[in-house]
């Protein structure tokens, strides 16, 4: 874990300088809960292929008066290069090339990452639901978001490993 960011980190460094420092790098979050509970986006062509989003709940930094910044973390779990070019022309992704996917090694994740945490048994757990949760990946996108509370910052990663 030779770079650890907590979003909380991000947040009080600021959206501009962030980007500059960690787009492109492949970094470890700590400090994440899931976010809906359950996978955001799916790829039907590969098992166990999906979005997860995750947030921390205590990254709701008050970086400006009247404005709080909350970070969002999205993992694209399990897709492939080709998948990920797509999805970053589809969706934008000014800072995704063939190059920088190269540079990251392609890991599948080998845990249920589409799980929908809300709707397991009691006595079933979540692993995205781990106090201990980090996750390894490259990050791919920013993308702030305004709003009349502040501000949402989605960071996309290509995620590498996970540890509960």
């Amino acid at each position: 874990y030779d770079n650890i960011v907590d979003p909380l980190d991000i947040a009080e460094m600021g959206i501009e300088e962030a980007e500059k420092k960690y787009l492109g790098k492949v970094v470890t979050f700590k400090g994440l809960s899931v976010f809906q509970n359950g996978p955001r986006a799916r790829w039907d062509a590969h098992e166990n292929a999906c979005m997860a989003s995750f947030e921390d709940d205590q990254a709701r930094y008050q970086h400006k008066p009247n404005d709080i910044l909350i970070v969002f973390v999205g993992a694209w779990f399990n897709f492939s290069d080709e998948e990920i070019l797509h999805r970053a022309q589809v969706y934008q992704w000014e800072g995704i090339t063939d190059s920088l996917l190269a540079s990251a090694p392609n890991v599948d994740v080998d845990i249920d990452v589409c799980q929908i945490c809300s709707r397991l048994p009691e006595n079933v757990s979540c692993n995205f639901e781990s106090d201990s949760l980090y996750i390894s990946g490259q990050i791919v996108h920013f993308e702030p978001k305004k709003h009349h509370f502040g501000t949402d910052l989605s960071i996309d990663i290509v995620p590498i490993g996970v540890r509960f």
